[in-house]
């Protein structure tokens, strides 16, 4: 089954749910300027590959936490993380 763009946002949505992170890197500020939504999880897309990264500040840096690779592995890695994480809440 070919796993889809659709299906790595999910993850990284339940991953952000879980962790108590915001769902978006980005937000609409005072004066319309951009703000950084620090410790949000989210997707990087390049070359036909995907990436997940965090948020690390304000200034909108930013921490590899998946490097990249194909759909496929990036979804198997979101999946073991979000287990892992679910497991230790309980």
């Amino acid at each position: 089954m070919r796993v889809t763009r659709k299906q790595l946002v999910a993850a990284i949505r339940r991953l952000n749910e879980i962790t108590g992170q915001p769902q978006f890197p980005w937000l609409v500020g005072e004066n319309l300027g951009m703000v950084a939504q620090v410790g949000n999880y989210h997707l990087e897309e390049a070359y036909g590959g995907y990436s997940v990264c965090q948020m690390t500040n304000q200034s909108g840096g930013t921490r590899t936490i998946i490097p990249f690779c194909p759909a496929r592995e990036c979804l198997q890695c979101l999946q073991v993380a979000i287990d892992c994480i679910s497991r230790e809440a309980a």
